[in-house]
């Protein structure tokens, strides 16, 4: 029975991010739907879970599901709102996942929205973080993922906002039994920067393996020569481009039964250049067993 069950088991999951520009927070919206659409089905054929940001609408649903239905892939996806502003931030978001694989766990908000106070700023609220919580095949386990859209703070202390939200997004993830973590989001701060540290995101594997709530950063590697961010008097290049979308890795994928791919699209004929970010994508893999690789 066991056998049976890792035969039926899927081998990978991917877990796609994108900031679309289509309904920004506050302003009018930097691209065209006709634009966003193959973008979004490019990502469902490469992923599981599509966190879109600065996205909140649903009628692509129905055409994804249509053409996965005639494409014969098995994939079938579901929809669901993150939507809400606090004070200074505000998260409008759309999560696509592939409901063959998986299935979402409804929360409460106050377990699933995570706002921040600081008496520093006027007892502003903000938003730091949304937890997504679902029911995996892959894993045989639950999956927590945590959606994050910091603002970019143009005050003088952004750097002092970034790193109270670390902090209390930390914070809460700490407090989590969950073993499979993963943080996900446009943080409007590269890799490098301290708040990325107190979030206990790290290049180092040895480092995040040996510690619980620590994160491993894949996106260390592209840079400084490949960022997320599509400057628009020079799209043709990822020189010095900032690193601000990235998909952190828990310690619980750390154990050796994982391994991982990163793609950064957004500069081929596959995906072109929509918007200011470009969408990425992590794909986690199971390794086969000795005793189960066997012909």
């Amino acid at each position: 029975m066991e056998n049976e069950q890792l035969q039926n088991q899927p081998m990978s999951l991917g877990l796609a991010w994108w900031n679309t520009g289509l309904t920004p927070i506050g302003g009018k919206p930097k691209v065209e739907y006709s634009q966003v659409l193959p973008v979004i089905v490019f990502l469902c054929e490469k992923a599981d879970v599509i966190l879109l940001c600065e996205h909140l609408e649903n009628k692509s649903l129905s055409y994804i599901n249509a053409y996965f239905s005639q494409s014969g892939r098995g994939k079938h996806f579901e929809w669901r709102e993150i939507n809400g502003r606090e004070g200074r931030s505000g998260f409008k978001m759309t999560l696509l996942y592939n409901s063959a694989v998986m299935s979402f766990c409804e929360l409460p908000l106050s377990q699933c929205q995570f706002l921040h106070t600081d008496d520093d700023f006027n007892t502003d609220h903000y938003r730091v973080g949304e937890l997504l919580c679902f029911k995996s095949r892959f894993l045989s386990d639950v999956l927590d993922v945590y959606a994050v859209h910091w603002s970019q703070y143009a005050e003088r202390d952004a750097e002092t906002m970034k790193l109270s939200a670390a902090s209390t997004l930390s914070s809460k993830i700490h407090q989590s039994t969950t073993k499979y973590v993963v943080c996900m989001g446009d943080f409007n701060t590269e890799p490098y920067d301290n708040a990325m540290a107190t979030l206990g995101a790290s290049r180092s594997l040895c480092y995040v393996a040996k510690g619980k709530s620590r994160f491993y950063n894949p996106f260390w590697k592209f840079m400084p020569y490949t960022g997320t961010i599509i400057y628009p008097s020079n799209r043709a290049m990822k020189c010095d481009s900032p690193m601000f979308d990235q998909v952190l890795i828990g310690s619980g994928f750390l154990n050796g039964e994982f391994s991982h791919e990163v793609q950064i699209y957004g500069d081929d004929v596959y995906v072109p250049p929509v918007g200011e970010h470009r969408p990425i994508v992590v794909t986690l893999k199971r390794q086969r067993s000795q005793s189960n690789g066997k012909a």
